[in-house]
């Protein structure tokens, strides 16, 4: 985590489909108003799982190290209900 951006999230293989991630993810989410992170395209099970935690598709970008493709992702909070600032 380095303010609201997301640099890494990896839960063990053996712990896959325990909650880890959204307990983690949530954690963050509590304490910054928006978050944003970059998944590659390729990572399905990334992608799947961050737009079911509430992340929004900004943008797709080429990676120049890589050369393949990242989906950079934003969320916001609702704001007293009312208003939902995206980022």
């Amino acid at each position: 985590m380095n303010q609201e951006y997301i640099g890494a999230l990896f839960v063990k293989h053996d712990c896959l489909r325990e909650g880890i991630g959204r307990r983690l993810l949530n954690y963050c989410k509590e304490r910054y108003h928006k978050l944003t992170l970059k998944v590659y395209e390729k990572n399905v099970n990334a992608t799947l799982f961050y737009v079911a935690m509430g992340f929004k598709n900004k943008e797709i970008k080429i990676d120049e190290q890589t050369r393949r493709k990242r989906i950079y992702y934003g969320m916001a909070k609702k704001i007293k209900n009312k208003l939902k600032i995206f980022y």
